[in-house]
């Protein structure tokens, strides 16, 4: 009923009645029905007789006919002409991700065709969303980018990095049901990212109030839990104030403010209050899904052998003449690799296979999916597995006789007592799920797989034995839950929020997808992708991201994309971040972190000169008594050079030398140490060559040295 100049100023005071025509109210307000695409950074493309924001939009119901110029039709669909997609087309991409999550996986799973997914067309369809949950999955896209195939940042193969439009689509997403949007938001404010900190007044309760704390506690006000492990984590280690006000306004971003460890007491305790809920939801999801692989290897590790292609080629080949080798091929199927996309349903399939041709393990298999309800009930595996105590350890056997006088199968009958005796005989012979079932048994705890079983009296003394000794065999419900109940008796608060930053940064799907990101991010070349993936974890709590990022980082100081991040970390730099990581991790306990932060220091990265080098011998020194070898080798040098104690050199390098044989470093790295010996003998001559540019015969001796110790070690040299 009236024409304003945008949108937003459509309504006038009047509320959603006023947003009518091309504008819809929604949570943030009155918008655009349809977003902006030039703004999102596409470009129309021609389809021969007129133009579209893409070649799906082209034919508007006419098919065929409607379909040239840039593009072509294939498999009943139009698409660009330099794309042959496969059956699976974008479309499906987009039905299965309607949340960030399921997004992110499909980019990485393997497809069938080997085709890339269209990731231009999934940025389309989800801005035609026009949802606070699909702004939330555009902002994401864009913060960190994704690099195609030959990894560069472009559509329609990869999708650009662009912190503006990532912004904008924050601030369309902000409502109840993005708690994203709010993740993000604090982590660009975070980060010192100006223009999102000017976005983040609006979240300002007062002239003091700390916007990227607001920010991070409404996404975890709204369950977001890397937004409440942030929150968290920023408390507990004297980031964040109590009242969330800035003690020194000038300290806008995290990177800048003072890190202090984590004590015991109020303030640990209130810290964790309201994470409880965060993380049991992320560690149910490892337990939920025991196919995915929720391990975050470092950088530049590779993958194990038995997710390689190669790999799987070979089992595969082997698997048609070899029972042993059909099973390994099941179990491929059943957790799913780079290369071989999971499938239960086959996978059950393989396991029978091999099962019929010989192998016996199948039969454990096949018995656990029965458990979990992912194949029918049948007596078949569990008669097999009490009838063959050769091939099924004690505990199995004791697993299988719980189950079958639990549902009164394979010739047993239905006894709620001996299926509880038989399951805490299998929890104490070390079957992991038995000690997990006993423990939530013997506290009263509700669960479908328990219905049918009779425990002892209850006793949360027992329950917590049995999920400490789950616990050690890895299983993530059972660490959270003993110190969840240590927490209950008010101990072990730090203890507990070192296990629950690891769990919630390991299981939360989005922490996972966003480091499996990372390391795809880091093979294409795309390092910038990484660093901002691996700081938004760091600032989660994550020590694999944060010593991940404390490598790579020094690298980008030293190329040209220094310039357009020079705000980063609150304008510290990428050298900044990494010197910062350190001194985390240093706090945290990482011995190897205060050998490379001394390192940093003695480098003069801030150059201030004489305090820098003065806590770098302390670091040093540290670094030694805890015996780090590049700690003892550095220290030796600067009680030669620096103390004028040849005997106390001396003594670090022939505790040097038995670090070297108790790890296995080599032949090379043992005699560099047996001839810096001798040379420390000679101290003038040492220190002479040790401070001179030319020959620095003991610099090159101490580079050679750490180079081999590293490789003996098969690592790769510390920045």
């Amino acid at each position: 009923g009236h024409a304003a100049d945008s949108c937003a100023e459509c309504p006038a005071g009047q509320g959603a009645g006023w947003c009518n025509g091309e504008c819809v109210w929604r949570e943030a307000g009155c918008v655009e029905k349809v977003p902006n695409h030039a703004a999102l950074g596409f470009r129309n493309v021609s389809c021969g007789g007129h133009m579209s924001t893409s070649c799906a939009k082209c034919s508007q119901g006419h098919g065929e006919e409607w379909c040239n110029g840039e593009c072509k039709w294939v498999e009943a669909a139009c698409v660009v002409r330099a794309h042959r997609p496969s059956s699976k087309a974008p479309r499906d991409l987009i039905s299965a991700a309607q949340e960030s999550v399921a997004l992110l996986e499909e980019i990485l799973l393997p497809k069938a065709s080997g085709e890339a997914a269209n990731l231009q067309e999934a940025c389309a369809e989800l801005a035609g969303q026009n949802t606070s949950e699909a702004h939330g999955t555009l902002a994401l896209l864009f913060l960190f980018g994704v690099p195609d195939e030959a990894g560069h940042l472009l559509f329609p193969w990869g999708i650009p990095r662009n912190l503006d439009t990532a912004l904008r689509h924050i601030l369309e997403g902000m409502g109840p049901k993005c708690s994203l949007c709010y993740t993000l938001l604090g982590f660009l404010t975070s980060l010192g990212h100006p223009a999102s900190m000017a976005a983040a007044v609006q979240l300002r309760q007062g002239r003091e109030t700390d916007l990227a704390a607001s920010a991070y506690r409404a996404g975890s006000n709204l369950g977001n839990a890397l937004s409440n492990m942030v929150f968290a984590s920023m408390r507990l280690h004297g980031l964040i104030s109590e009242d969330l006000t800035l003690g020194n306004p000038y300290n806008l971003s995290f990177w800048r403010r003072r890190f202090v460890g984590p004590v015991e007491g109020k303030e640990c305790l209130t810290a964790l209050d309201g994470t409880t809920l965060a993380v049991a939801r992320s560690v149910q999801n490892c337990e939920d899904d025991p196919h995915r692989d929720w391990t975050q290897r470092p950088l530049n590790v590779q993958k194990p052998l038995e997710q390689k292609k190669e790999w799987a080629d070979w089992v595969l080949n082997r698997a048609s003449t070899d029972a042993s080798w059909r099973y390994n091929y099941a179990k491929l199927l059943f957790h799913g690799t780079s290369s071989v996309p999971r499938n239960t349903t086959k996978a059950a399939e393989e396991y029978q296979r091999s099962v019929t041709a010989g192998h016996p393990g199948g039969h454990w298999n096949l018995f656990l999916m029965q458990m979990r309800g992912e194949v029918a009930e049948s007596d078949e595996h569990i008669r097999a597995i009490i009838n063959d105590k050769v091939s099924f350890q004690p505990s199995h056997v004791a697993m299988a006789e719980s189950w079958a006088h639990r549902r009164g199968i394979a010739g047993r009958a239905k006894d709620a007592k001996k299926a509880g005796e038989w399951l805490e005989h299998a929890a104490m012979q070390g079957d992991r799920n038995a000690q997990v079932m006993m423990a939530k048994g013997l506290r009263g705890e509700p669960d479908k797989m328990l219905d049918g079983i009779s425990f002892r009296e209850r006793s949360e003394e027992k329950a917590g034995e049995f999920y400490a000794m789950a616990a050690v065999q890895g299983s993530s419900a059972a660490s959270f839950m003993v110190t969840y109940l240590n927490l209950e008796r008010n101990i072990g608060c730090v203890h507990a929020y070192k296990e629950w930053r690891k769990l919630a940064t390991t299981c939360d799907p989005l922490a996972a997808a966003l480091f499996a990101h990372a390391r795809r991010s880091y093979e294409k070349g795309d390092h910038v992708g990484v660093a901002l993936r691996l700081l938004l974890l760091s600032e989660a709590g994550s020590e694999v991201a944060m010593e991940a990022a404390a490598e790579l980082l020094p690298t980008l100081a030293s190329t040209n994309v220094q310039d357009d991040f020079a705000w980063v970390c609150g304008g510290l730099g990428w050298l900044g971040c990494a010197v910062q990581l350190r001194e985390r991790l240093v706090l945290l306990g990482d011995t190897r972190s205060l050998s490379s932060l001394a390192t940093m220091l003695r480098a003069g990265w801030r150059k201030s000169g004489k305090e820098d080098l003065a806590r770098a011998k302390q670091l040093t020194r540290l670094a030694a008594e805890r015996g780090d070898s590049r700690g003892l080798w550095d220290a030796a040098w600067d009680e030669l050079c620096e103390g004028h104690n040849p005997r106390h050199a001396r003594e670090f390098l022939e505790e040097l030398q038995v670090v070297i044989n108790r790890d296995g470093a080599g032949h090379l790295a043992a005699l560099f140490v047996a001839a810096a010996v001798k040379l420390s003998h000679v101290p003038s001559l040492a220190c002479w060559a040790f401070e001179t540019n030319f020959p620095s015969a003991s610099r090159v001796l101490g580079v050679t040295l750490f180079i081999a110790l590293l490789v003996g070690h098969g690592l790769r040299p510390a920045m």
